[in-house]
């Protein structure tokens, strides 16, 4: 994964909760990572972040981790 090229970067939640955090590049999408656990709610608000290395990427939730490759 290089951060250098990397394009689009968004997060979204399914109509089950889920949510998603997707880091394009100039090929398409480099990284698309699915929360395991910490679904969203309607009307509550939360914190969501990812964080990217040139290995990993971790999705969390108000300071929880609830996604890695």
């Amino acid at each position: 994964l290089s951060l250098h090229d990397a394009l689009p970067i968004f997060f979204y939640v399914n109509n089950s909760g889920v949510w998603y955090f997707r880091l394009g590049n100039t090929l398409g999408t480099a990284v698309n990572l699915v929360a395991t656990n910490g679904a969203a709610s309607a009307g509550v608000w939360q914190h969501i972040v990812a964080t990217c290395s040139n290995t990993n990427v971790n999705l969390y939730a108000n300071g929880v981790l609830i996604g890695a490759p």
